[in-house]
């Protein structure tokens, strides 16, 4: 697969779309991120909705909080990231690699619904958000709070992730009409946890 990355990007896309095949969350990771040596186990979370960007806390006189809509964002990828990975936060390093499926605007349609030849595959919305500010939302969603007591669901710390990416791309269709399809890429975000060798490289976990 990593072999028809250059081919891939060359490419025009529509939608999700590639050589006339709809693209699974699987395949999309596959074709943004190449494959590591170093990792030992890696796995697949698809969380349908809106995904929100991480921001900078609000202030209320000399009380800070998290915006209401992230909130309840990062806590609903915590709840079915959880949902799907019963083995506990990982002790040592790992990555983490996220891709926020966006929703596509109006005017990337045709009148009759169809998407237009000339519709984007990338993001570069204001709007929806930096990359790496949706790859920090999901990172901080899914990490440990010691002073709540809350144990982290895939790690402890988000120090742990040494590496990973952020992608920001526009999914099938305008979202809703496309749950309980059973193909594409859905409006919300594709994360892919990896677990890293320690030892990898003969240098050890120090």
């Amino acid at each position: 697969m990593c072999s028809l990355l250059p081919t891939f990007l060359a490419m025009p896309l529509i939608g999700a779309v590639w050589w006339g095949t709809i693209l699974e969350p699987q395949d999309l990771m596959e074709l943004l991120v190449p494959p590591r040596a170093y990792v030992t186990r890696a796995e697949l979370f698809t969380i349908e909705g809106t995904p929100i960007a991480w921001k900078r806390a609000l202030r209320n006189g000399n009380t800070y909080y998290t915006h209401p809509k992230q909130k309840a964002w990062q806590e609903r990828v915590r709840f079915e990231v959880s949902r799907q990975w019963t083995l506990g936060p990982v002790d040592g390093p790992c990555l983490l690699d996220v891709v926020a499926c966006l929703k596509r605007p109006r005017k990337h349609f045709l009148d009759q619904g169809a998407l237009r030849g000339s519709a984007p595959f990338f993001s570069v919305s204001h709007k929806c958000g930096d990359a790496d500010n949706h790859l920090k939302g999901i990172a901080d969603a899914l990490q440990g709070v010691k002073k709540k007591g809350r144990v982290g669901t895939l790690y402890n710390d988000d120090c742990q992730i040494v590496g990973g990416s952020g992608h920001k791309v526009y999914a099938d269709g305008l979202g809703e009409e496309l749950e309980g399809t059973g193909g594409g890429i859905p409006v919300g975000v594709i994360i892919q946890f990896s677990v890293v060798d320690p030892d990898w490289g003969g240098r050890g976990a120090g």
